[in-house]
């Protein structure tokens, strides 16, 4: 099971690696065709609708994501599902500093499916534990 469970945090530090260098489609491409995307400002059903969801906030604004403590869990039916602490950073066009960073820091919670030697999310929730407004 070691390698299926690398597998699946592969996934998740691929999904902050394609939100941060704006590969919507890829990162679109790591959720399952029926997944379930629930974020902080709403909650997207099925792989096309959070691929146009994505393409409609990636602005200008430049983030990075930090993925801590992830782990994944296998039950005793074999369903994978894991979880991980992120904080998020972000700049807007011509900033300079990192004044009030971080934005959020918080919990994706996961589940996931493998399709051959994939591991694909299911779902993805993320929850906000600290959070100030952006400028």
């Amino acid at each position: 099971m070691a390698s299926v469970e690398l597998a699946c945090e592969r996934t998740s530090l691929l999904y902050a690696h394609y939100a941060d260098t704006k590969n919507l489609v890829a990162m679109a491409r790591l959720f399952a065709e029926d997944a379930i995307w629930q974020t902080t400002t709403g909650r997207y059903e099925g792989r096309a609708q959070i691929e146009a969801q994505l393409k409609s906030g990636s602005g200008q604004v430049t983030m990075r994501h930090v993925i801590t403590n992830h782990l994944v869990f296998t039950d005793s039916e074999g369903n994978l599902s894991g979880k991980a602490y992120f904080t998020l950073y972000l700049a807007h066009p011509g900033a300079d500093d990192l004044a009030d960073q971080p934005i959020m820091m918080g919990t994706y919670e996961d589940t996931y499916t493998m399709q051959g030697e994939l591991c694909l999310f299911s779902s993805r929730a993320s929850s906000a534990t600290f959070r100030q407004s952006t400028r």
